[in-house]
Parts: C-alpha cells; sequence; structure tokens
C-alpha cells in the first residue's frame, strides 16, 4: 500500500511539473501575441496619422 501511494504521489508532482511547463508555454504564446498586436497598432497608428495629414 505504502508503495501505491509513492507512486501516487511521484505522479502528482510530474502532473503539476506538466500543468507549470504547459503554462509557460502558453504565456510565452501569449508574450508573442502581445507583441505581434502592439506593431500592428503602432501601424495603424501611423497610417491614421497619414490619412489624417493628407485630408487636412
Amino acid at each position: 500500500m505504502g508503495e501505491v501511494f509513492a507512486q501516487l504521489q511521484y505522479l502528482e508532482i510530474v502532473w503539476a511539473r506538466l500543468d507549470i511547463a504547459e503554462i509557460s508555454e502558453t504565456a510565452g504564446r501569449v508574450m508573442e501575441l502581445a507583441v505581434t498586436l502592439r506593431m500592428e497598432l503602432e501601424r495603424l497608428a501611423d497610417r491614421l496619422d497619414e490619412a489624417a495629414a493628407v485630408a487636412s
């Protein structure tokens, strides 16, 4: 019975590590998307500035 409990504890630790790795990977993807979004918003702002300059 003690061996089964030890195995369960080991599996819980492995599962927790996998969860942490998945969260880290997801956070990395979110950061990449945030950087891409910021660049696209900056480009849009530049285009809006150009359009405003032409319109005035």
